[in-house]
């Protein structure tokens, strides 16, 4: 069992695990590059939160600073509001 599954199922895991490490940094990349947009680039929010989350509904907003350890765990529907 991969240390991604054992943390998914929520057994004891190591979170040094290459594959982890490397979903930890791409969630980070995606959200720095979301927290430095600015407020006239909705589109672009919506786009990076999109590859960043599991599933997302419509008419969603959520308001820098976004921080988040892996963002494929979540989940949320339409009309999703999340401010500071």
């Amino acid at each position: 069992m991969s240390e991604k599954q054992k943390m998914l199922s929520g057994e004891m895991y190591d979170p040094n695990d290459a594959e982890l490490r490397e979903l930890r940094n791409a969630a980070r990349r995606k959200t720095a590059k979301f927290n430095n947009t600015t407020p006239d680039h909705d589109r672009e929010r919506a786009t990076i939160i999109q590859s960043l989350f599991g599933t997302t509904g419509r008419n969603i907003f959520i308001e820098p600073a976004f921080r988040c350890d892996y963002g494929a765990n979540i989940h949320v529907g339409d009309n999703f509001l999340r401010q500071l």
